[in-house]
């Protein structure tokens, strides 16, 4: 019966196991870069999200500096503000 546990047995599992893990962390590795590009992705989005918001928040002051103005205007052209000889 041959021996079991010989040099060349030994090299061909620790061969097997070696590219087993080498497997293992391509895999690993494949799945954090998948997060990565997933989580940069995201980051884009927000990005453009926080552009459009801050788009948004700059016409919504100018219609509020417009809606002033008129309301200054409004105010000026009021009959009472305009009567300086009413009793």
């Amino acid at each position: 019966m041959k021996k079991l546990v010989t040099r060349e047995n030994i090299f061909l599992m620790l061969l097997i196991v070696l590219i087993g893990q080498n497997v293992f962390l391509q895999i690993r590795i494949g799945k954090a870069i998948e997060a990565s590009e997933n989580a940069n992705y995201n980051a884009q989005q927000a990005i453009l999200q926080a552009e459009k918001a801050t788009n948004n928040a700059q016409a919504a002051a100018n219609w509020a500096s417009d809606a002033s103005e008129k309301a200054e205007d409004a105010a000026r052209n009021a009959f009472g503000n305009q009567c300086f000889q009413c009793p």
